[in-house]
C-alpha cells in the first residue's frame, strides 16, 4: 500500500494497521513523502482539537542536585551542574506562573527534585492553584509516590503528574521501573 494511500486513510478517519504505521515510519526523514505524513499529522491533530493548543509552562519549586542521577538531566548529582539547593518562594513561583498564564500558558507543570519534601510541595501546589485560573491545569513533576500520596496530590488541587517510563529506567538513573509503573497506578487510582 502506498505511503498516499495511507494518509488518506487515516485522513478519513479509518484505524491505520501495524503494517500502515510501520510503511509510514519507514519514509526517509527528508523526503517529500515524510513532509506529506508531517502535512497530514498537522492538519488531523488541527482537526480534531478544533484548532485549539495546550501551552503548558513549567517551575521548579527547587534547584539542586537530584539523587535519581539522570544521565540526561541537569539536576543529576552526577553531573555536577547544580551543587547547592536552593527554595524558590512561594510569591516568587506565584508571580511566574501568574506570568506564565498571562502569556498563554494554559497548565503549569511544578517541579521538585527527587527528595523535596512531598508536605512542602503540596503547600506549594495549594497556594498556586489559589493563584491560577480553575481551568488551568495543574501537573505535579515529582519523584515517584504512593497511592495515598497521589491522592493528596489530588487533594492540594493537582489535576495530574508527569512521568514518563523511559528506555535505559533504572540503568541510565537511580528510578527502579517497577517503581515508576506503580506511580502510573497510583496516579490512575487517584
Amino acid at each position: 500500500m502506498s505511503g498516499s494511500f495511507i494518509i488518506k486513510k487515516a485522513l478519513d478517519g479509518s484505524v491505520l494497521s501495524a503494517d500502515d504505521i510501520a510503511q509510514l515510519f519507514s519514509a526517509p526523514l527528508f523526503s517529500s513523502e515524510a513532509a506529506e505524513i508531517q502535512a497530514a499529522s498537522r492538519q488531523l491533530s488541527e482537526r480534531l482539537s478544533d484548532g485549539l493548543a495546550e501551552v503548558h509552562a513549567q517551575i521548579g519549586v527547587n534547584i539542586g542536585p537530584c539523587p535519581k542521577n539522570c544521565a540526561f538531566c541537569s539536576f543529576a548529582a552526577c553531573n555536577s551542574i547544580f551543587t547547592e539547593r536552593i527554595e524558590l518562594a512561594v510569591d516568587e513561583v506565584i508571580a511566574r506562573v501568574q506570568g506564565f498564564e498571562r502569556d498563554g500558558a494554559n497548565a503549569i507543570y511544578l517541579m521538585a527534585t527527587a527528595g523535596y519534601p512531598l508536605s512542602r510541595f503540596l503547600d506549594y501546589g495549594r497556594e498556586v492553584r489559589r493563584a491560577i485560573s480553575p481551568a488551568t491545569i495543574l501537573i505535579a513533576n515529582i519523584e515517584d509516590l504512593a497511592k495515598h500520596d497521589a491522592v493528596r496530590l489530588k487533594n492540594a488541587g493537582f489535576n495530574g503528574i508527569y512521568h514518563a517510563l523511559r528506555l535505559g529506567e533504572g540503568k541510565d538513573n537511580a528510578i527502579q521501573p517497577e517503581r515508576r509503573l506503580a506511580t502510573f497506578r497510583h496516579a490512575r487510582e487517584a
